[in-house]
């Protein structure tokens, strides 16, 4: 579980960089893409603390 979540929080993290460098920071798929990231972030700490 835990390395498939990592994939997914790697290639959410390059979607918002990529996002980001075409549409800038304010833009709202780089929003969007950025609170998708939170989720998974906060979905892999709450594993993590698990362990």
């Amino acid at each position: 579980m835990t390395d498939n979540l990592i994939e997914e929080l790697e290639e959410a993290r390059k979607r918002m960089i990529q996002c980001a460098s075409e549409k800038g920071l304010s833009d709202q798929s780089t929003i969007q893409l950025s609170k998708e990231l939170d989720q998974l972030l906060n979905q892999y700490y709450k594993e993590y603390q698990k362990k």
